[in-house]
Order: C-alpha cells, then sequence, then structure tokens
C-alpha cells in the first residue's frame, strides 16, 4: 500500500527542481521547515531523493511518515462510528537517534525512518567470519596459556611484548603514518609509481619501529630477565597476539558491524568514497565461498608465528653479543611486509591468482619463521646470556 512520507530539509528547496522527481513535491513554508512530501509505492523514491539530497549538499533533518491529514482523519472517525474498520496506514519503524544542525546554533533532533538492511550476508558466510574473527582475538591468549604450563616464561612477558607493539606501531609509527598520506595523497591518486614507492617505504618503516622496540624493550624491559628461547617465544607472542586480538580483530569486528547494521537509508545518505567501500566489503564478504571466511585467520597464524621467530632472533643480539642478529630480523621483516601487500597487488590483478600468491607466499614465511623458531631452540646461548653489552651498547 502506497505510504505518504516527509524528507525535511534545513535550506529551502526549488519546487521546479523537487518536481523533476516523481511522487514528490517541495513544501516550502510550515511550522516545522522546508521539506520534500511525496506518496511512494515502495522505498526506492525515497532513497533517490536522499541520494539527490546528498548530491546537491543539502542538510537532512529526518525522514518520517508523513502525517496524515485532517480529512484523513475525520474519515477513519466516521468510518469508526459506522461501524466500519478504517485502512490503517504501514508505516517502516523508526529509529530515533539525536543530530545537531543548522544556523545560529539550532539544534534539531533527527528521526531517521529505519529501510531495510543495506547488505544481505549469507548466514554460512557470516557463521565462518565469525568463527575467523573469534580465532583472531581469542587464539593468542589460548596459545599463551597453553605455553606458561610448558615454558619458564609467564604472562608478565607476553604483556611486556604486547606493550612494545603498542607504543612502537599504535602510539609512534601509525600517526606519523596517517599524516604523511594525507600530505601525499593529492600526488598518490595519479601516480602508481609514487604508490608503490610509499608502499615499500611503509614496509621498511613497519620493520623499523617493531624491530627496534623489541631491541629496546630487551634492552630495558627486560634488562633483568634472563635472554632464553622461552623469554623470547613468550615475548614474541605478546608482540604478535595483541595485534591480532586488537587491531587486526577490532578492525574485523568494525567492519562486520558496519555491513549489519547499515541501512538503505544510511547508505544512501553517505559520502560516496564510504558507500563504495562499504559495497566492496560487503562484496568481499558476501560474494565469495563461505571459507573466504578464515583467510585472516589463516594469515594472522602465520603473522603471529613470524612474530614469535623474530623475537627470538633479536633476543640473539643480547644471548650472544652479537647484533646481526637484530638487522637479520631487520631484513626479513621488511620482505614480509613489503612483498605480501605492496609488490604481489602490484603484480597481480585483484582476483583469486594475487589471492593464492599472496597466500603461498604467507605459508612459505610461517614455514620459514617456524624453522627459526626450532633451530634457535636447539643451540644452547653462552654464558651469561642475561648481559647484552657487546649487543646494547
Amino acid at each position: 500500500m502506497p505510504v505518504s512520507f516527509e524528507i525535511r530539509l534545513a535550506e529551502e528547496v526549488d519546487a521546479a527542481w523537487a518536481e523533476q522527481f516523481p511522487y514528490w513535491a517541495a513544501r516550502a513554508h510550515s511550522a516545522d521547515g522546508p521539506a520534500l512530501r511525496g506518496t511512494v509505492p515502495n522505498q526506492e523514491p525515497v532513497f533517490a531523493a536522499l541520494q539527490q539530497v546528498r548530491i546537491r549538499g543539502l542538510t537532512l533533518v529526518s525522514v518520517l511518515p508523513a502525517p496524515r491529514r485532517r480529512a484523513e482523519q475525520r474519515r477513519g472517525v466516521s468510518l469508526r462510528r459506522a461501524g466500519a474498520r478504517p485502512q490503517r496506514r504501514v508505516a517502516q519503524p523508526l529509529l530515533q537517534t539525536a543530530w545537531s544542525i543548522g544556523p545560529r546554533q539550532r539544534s534539531v533532533e533527527r528521526t531517521v525512518t529505519t529501510m531495510e538492511a543495506a547488505f544481505s550476508i549469507p548466514p554460512l558466510n557470516l557463521a565462518v567470519q565469525l568463527v575467523g574473527v573469534g580465532l583472531m582475538i581469542v587464539g593468542p591468549f589460548v596459545a599463551a596459556l597453553v605455553l606458561t604450563r610448558r615454558l619458564s616464561a609467564g604472562w608478565r612477558l607476553f604483556w611486556l611484548g604486547a606493550l612494545v607493539f603498542v607504543v612502537s606501531q599504535l602510539v609512534l609509527r601509525l600517526p606519523l603514518v596517517g599524516a604523511l598520506q594525507a600530505a601525499l595523497a593529492p600526488q598518490l591518486a595519479g601516480s602508481p609509481a609514487l604508490s608503490f614507492a610509499l608502499g615499500a617505504g611503509l614496509a621498511l618503516t613497519a620493520a623499523l619501529f617493531e624491530t627496534g622496540g623489541r631491541w629496546v624493550g630487551y634492552r630495558f624491559l627486560l634488562r633483568h630477565d634472563p635472554k632464553t628461547w622461552d623469554t623470547g617465544v613468550m615475548f614474541g607472542l605478546g608482540h604478535g597476539g595483541i595485534e591480532s586480538a586488537l587491531l587486526i580483530g577490532g578492525l574485523a569486528i568494525a567492519q562486520l558491524a558496519a555491513l549489519l547494521t547499515t541501512t538503505e537509508a544510511q547508505l544512501a545518505a553517505m559520502p560516496a568514497v564510504q558507500a563504495d567501500a562499504l559495497r566492496a566489503l560487503a562484496a568481499g564478504v558476501a560474494d565469495v565461498p563461505a571459507w573466504f571466511g578464515l583467510n585472516g585467520a589463516y594469515e594472522r597464524v602465520m603473522a603471529v608465528v613470524f612474530h614469535v621467530a623474530m623475537s627470538v632472533l633479536v633476543l640473539q643480539s643480547f644471548a650472544r653479543g652479537e647484533a646481526r642478529w637484530t638487522w637479520y630480523a631487520l631484513a626479513l621483516h621488511t620482505v614480509m611486509d613489503f612483498v605480501t601487500p605492496v609488490l604481489i597487488p602490484a603484480l597481480l590483478p585483484a582476483g583469486t591468482a594475487r589471492l593464492v600468491a599472496q597466500q603461498a607466499f604467507l605459508t612459505l614465511i610461517g614455514a620459514l619463521a617456524l624453522g627459526i623458531i626450532v633451530a634457535l631452540r636447539s643451540r644452547r646461548a653462552p654464558a651469561g646470556n642475561g648481559v647484552a653489552q657487546r649487543a646494547g651498547a
């Protein structure tokens, strides 16, 4: 059944412009301010009008089922008196949110009509995505719980490793990277070569900050701790585990929440870049085989193993008194962060071939990292490994 809607705006609208669209007419003078009003057969005309409001840069105040006219109300009363049941207008449920707008510090309460969900995700795909996110977040802590019972290293080392990642990446590096990308945004838009060079630079800075953070952690935070293999493993698990749980897992939860809660009306009112990003994200979740949802978890498993290996490598600089081990870690970390997110996308278009190449490289790196961990465990460090004089001087 057709339903009347009213799109209230903060600015006056041109009646001639409004009449270009079927179903809508401008209402410039009313107690509630300027608005577009129309009786629509379904939601599509509403979305089309909201899209035009966004394109013209108008300020949306509310989207509401239009109030019934007095004649209609009187008709309903007369029908009830005659014993007949008036037809009921079916309107979408309303989601109440607060919104402050307007010139002259005017505060307006915005009420947005809740339309149907903008994206539809198959239940199996969603379930696999949730399993993958759960592995990213819970997996490192389960691994740490198991290792604390098998190694001579406790939770303190895990949390110190996590602290090193948070400071080196979230506090120090990422704000600098964000500022650099914002400054270079106009140049990056039209220069693939500059984008590639920036990606290579970001890979190097990630390796520098994280490898340097590990070195500083061993030199100062773990100054009096024995520099044993157990220490390096638990320290590295904290470093890679908090990245998986906090940064990658947290981002995955935010993305899934956006896909599940965004309505068609909200999508129509978004900036075009943001809306396109959400559509691409939805396609990457809904339009692929369900098992693709575990790709992120697999990548995190390989990454955590890699972080443990890098932490064990840097530890050798202190246990053996040779700085070259830290340089090995720096070089391997740079290669890891350059090949997967920068080199392979530059060589292969988006699609199955790129995904297979990235996963193959991650598997190779994971196997190499596991080999490093096992090999360094089998070799005993020299006596006095708690002192880092030659490496730390």
